[in-house]
């Protein structure tokens, strides 16, 4: 715990938690299988949809995180690529660019994240964090003129004070053995979460 008699102490006490935002990164792939399944599945269905995505915890100092959605993005029971963790999201594929631009973000928003809350109130992230990573697309998909349209959105918690950081950040190494480390691994590889292959 952080103390406000040493220097590097009151320094730490002072740094709030910050958090990466994500930037989109929609493949051509992904726009591929979505005009496929409008075509031959949804047609004029505007139901949400359970996607996939997956964002990468890696990239050099200076990158966004990016989330990324590609052709397997509609398979949400396959696999997710080494080294990254997976994102489900739902996706609102409108059938005209008029409810496309019309459409309640805000209300789209509030409803993901009354999920996110109440899936920490329950414990649900605690036995799927991944549930803290949702997002939510909005596409229009005009499929003659091949153009298309999207919002992505990133729900999130915000504090109102913030998080403040009572002592200094260090790696894990600094403060667990190699053995304990190795059971973290295991541990979060059971999850699903391949972030260590």
């Amino acid at each position: 715990m952080a103390t406000d008699s040493g220097e590097s102490g009151s320094s730490a006490a002072n740094i709030k938690l910050q958090f990466a935002p994500f930037s989109s990164a929609l493949e051509a792939g992904f726009w591929h299988q979505l005009t496929q399944k409008k075509l031959d599945d949804y047609r004029l269905d505007e139901s949400p949809k359970c996607i996939k995505g997956y964002y990468y915890n890696g990239d050099p100092v200076g990158l966004p995180t990016r989330l990324t959605l590609e052709f397997s993005a509609f398979d949400v029971d396959g696999l997710t690529p080494a080294r990254c963790c997976p994102a489900i999201g739902t996706l609102y594929n409108t059938n005209t660019l008029d409810a496309f631009k019309t459409t309640d973000k805000r209300a789209l928003l509030e409803k993901e994240a009354k999920e996110i809350w109440d899936a920490i109130q329950s414990g649900a992230v605690l036995k799927d964090p991944s549930i803290l990573c949702k997002f939510i697309l909005l596409t229009f998909a005009d499929l003659k003129k091949y153009h298309f349209y999207y919002w992505f959105c990133f729900p999130a918690l915000c504090f109102s004070e913030g998080i403040k950081i009572l002592q200094q950040p260090c790696v894990l190494e600094q403060i667990f053995s190699a053995k304990q480390v190795g059971y973290l691994k295991i541990s979060v590889l059971s999850t699903g979460i391949n972030i260590w292959k």
